[in-house]
């Protein structure tokens, strides 16, 4: 059971299904520190999207601050 744990582990499987369940702490530190814990792949948009939204906002602040 340890050993198969162990290779789920380090084929990064574990790290994307069970994390919630098992020992999440242990494992999620484990599979950070192997580099093997994946981020979703629509992560990346949704930053880009959250940042061009925050820029945009930013420079609507001030331009409208610099009008008044």
């Amino acid at each position: 059971m340890a050993l198969g744990l162990q290779s789920q582990i380090n084929r990064g499987e574990l790290c994307n299904k069970e994390i919630m369940k098992i020992d999440k702490s242990r494992i999620y530190k484990y599979c950070i520190t192997k580099g093997t814990l994946q981020t979703p792949k629509w992560w990346p948009y949704l930053v880009s999207v959250l940042g061009f939204f925050v820029v945009i906002g930013f420079v609507l602040l001030v331009f409208k601050s610099g009008m008044v």
